[in-house]
């Protein structure tokens, strides 16, 4: 199985989401928004992850966050963002 596959149905088995579902289907957690970002990894997505790490939107849980940094080969991302949002709250 392809590691988009194993990702399109992360949720089940995995945890509850926090969010409910709308109009038939799930609603990306801002943890899930995280990893999509964190993926993607264009400057816009960078500069979004920033934003949310300062505002405290995410991660809700840092350790399903770094799981699928560590999947998608992210975690250097991740730590990085995590960096430097920690330095500006200084």
């Amino acid at each position: 199985m392809d590691r988009a596959a194993r990702h399109q149905g992360h949720r089940s088995g995995d945890r509850p989401a926090h969010r409910e579902r709308a109009a038939g289907g799930p609603i990306a957690t801002p943890d899930d928004l995280l990893v999509y970002k964190l993926v993607a990894g264009r400057p816009q997505d960078l500069a979004d992850i920033d934003r949310m790490l300062r505002l405290g939107v995410a991660p809700e849980d840092e350790a399903y966050v770094r799981r699928w940094a560590d999947e998608w080969q992210v975690v250097d991302r991740l730590d990085a963002a995590l960096t430097a949002a920690a330095a500006m709250t200084v």
